[in-house]
């Protein structure tokens, strides 16, 4: 995989990301969004720093309500990230997928049951593999929830500038950063 990787051009993608975390203070709005190290369909947590978007608000809902935090109570805060990704590996391309030996359904499958059994899943290790590239800034991935729509997969410690949310709720700061 890490030489199919060396062959993939990436792609540029600028607009404006959505999530959604729980609980509407600033304090914990601010926590899940410097919580970067969870286990995720492309990271294993402490691995490397990452934050996973939505390319629609609508779709950042549906992703949030998938895998609300355990005694959710708070309520939901969702944000918008204006951001410019200039290194993308974009994984909603077919051709793409070929090129690494993959496809919508090893990329949308259930990763959790292997992290379950203390096993990697593929997207994992493909993840793990674009970040050690050093050649990516960002996934772009197909939803599991709406194939044809996408996520966004920022890796945090690739990232050029800063990561603010915008657009926040009255009461909160003008933009919080990541």
């Amino acid at each position: 995989m890490r030489e199919a990787l060396q062959t993939v051009a990436p792609t540029i993608w600028e607009g404006t990301a959505h999530r959604c975390v729980g609980g509407v203070s600033v304090r914990d709005v601010t926590d899940a969004l410097r919580d970067l190290t969870k286990d995720g369909r492309y990271s294993r947590g402490g691995a490397f720093r990452t934050l996973y978007l939505s390319l629609s608000p609508e779709l950042a809902v549906k992703e949030y309500r998938q895998s609300p935090e355990e005694g959710e109570l708070r309520g939901v805060t969702c944000l918008s990230l204006p951001l410019r990704a200039g290194r993308v590996l974009d994984l909603t391309d077919e051709e793409v997928q070929e090129r690494l030996g993959t496809g919508l359904q090893e990329l949308t499958g259930d990763w959790q049951v292997l992290t379950g059994r203390g096993r990697d899943a593929p997207t994992q290790r493909l993840g793990r593999a674009a970040f050690d590239s050093g050649r990516f800034d960002a996934l772009l991935y197909p939803s599991k929830l709406a194939p044809e729509a996408a996520n966004l997969l920022v890796l945090v410690d690739r990232a050029s500038g800063r990561l603010a949310a915008m657009d926040l709720p009255a009461g909160f700061p003008e933009r919080l950063e990541v």
